[in-house]
């Protein structure tokens, strides 16, 4: 199913895919160890699947809210900038 992922306690998780091209600018604006963020999840809390359906697209929005401003704050290279 897109976007959804049942994580190991049967719970109902919204799971937004990273561009390829962003992961490195993702996963520092994270700060995650390995440097890259392939993908964001967060629970729905719940189990049922129909209701996981219904809470996905709301869940998808603030997780998109979110990544958006930690991007531009990050202090990494914008792609398509020119230096120099």
């Amino acid at each position: 199913m897109r976007a959804l992922k049942k994580t190991g306690g049967d719970t109902w998780s919204a799971r937004l895919s990273i561009p390829r091209n962003r992961w490195a600018d993702v996963g520092e604006a994270y700060g995650t160890k390995s440097g890259i963020k392939q993908e964001v999840i967060r629970s729905l809390g719940t189990r049922d699947k129909h209701e996981a359906l219904r809470r996905r697209d709301k869940a998808l929005a603030v997780l998109r809210a979110e990544v958006g401003p930690r991007k531009a704050s990050c202090p990494c290279m914008v792609i398509g900038s020119r230096t120099g």
